[in-house]
């Protein structure tokens, strides 16, 4: 069976694309999956974890004219491919003269599973409501070839912002929202500091148990078992 592209995806800088992306790909790596990620965003800092020894993971720049061509050779090589993508100042619905758009768009046309993470933040809500209608399109236009999932980032149930998130996200988007949140914790940034998923270093904490969740939820759209 041809491997699934799932891509991380926010138009928002901080929003913690990355973070989902690597967390996933280590772990589901660990779980059996040959995986490869890939960073899409000019000098990404995934690329730092290329220094990692995991025979099941491979990582690659794909900041590159050719990669959304080569999509279809990985997937005949991989179980899963995992693409983090540009954050900041890139609008997939702008004119295509930008070569960030241009290589966003034409990922998004070769991935099934899309995995939007969102902040609570009133800026991070702003700037994601102009990226769901444009994902909303592309769902649209690929008539059941794309599916996508909204997934709350570094949630707190401590503050206002978190709940009102939670609450406004059905009312400015179709794009289903998951119910597996993850929570802000210290221990991501850790994580991240050793090259690590935060299940390597700390698998009892309740982000970790977020994680697991989320990345069971995503595989199963994607049709692979956990």
């Amino acid at each position: 069976m041809p491997g699934k592209i799932i891509t991380v995806a926010q138009s928002k800088g901080g929003a913690g694309k990355s973070t989902v992306a690597v967390n996933f790909a280590i772990d589901s790596a660990k779980d059996g999956y040959n995986v490869l990620l890939c960073d899409t965003e000019k000098s990404g800092t995934t690329l730092d974890y290329q220094s990692r020894d995991d025979d099941s993971l491979t990582i690659i720049d794909g900041y590159d004219k050719q990669f959304p061509k080569m999509l279809d050779v990985y997937r005949n090589s991989f179980d899963l491919i995992i693409i983090d993508t540009a954050g900041a100042n890139v609008d997939i619905d702008g004119d295509g003269e930008n070569f960030q758009e241009t290589l966003n768009h034409k990922i998004l046309s070769k991935t099934d599973l899309l995995v939007i993470p969102v902040e609570p933040s009133p800026v991070a809500i702003r700037k994601s409501y102009r990226f769901f209608q444009s994902i909303e399109k592309y769902i649209d236009m690929a008539r059941g070839n794309l599916d996508a999932l909204v997934v709350v980032n570094k949630y707190s149930t401590k503050t206002k912002l978190s709940k009102e998130l939670i609450s406004d996200l059905p009312d400015i988007t179709d794009i289903k929202i998951s119910e597996n949140r993850i929570r802000l914790a210290e221990v991501v940034k850790r994580a991240e500091m050793d090259l690590k998923s935060v299940n390597e270093i700390a698998p009892g904490e309740n982000v970790a148990v977020d994680l697991r969740r989320l990345r069971k939820e995503v595989l199963e759209m994607a049709n692979k078992e956990a």
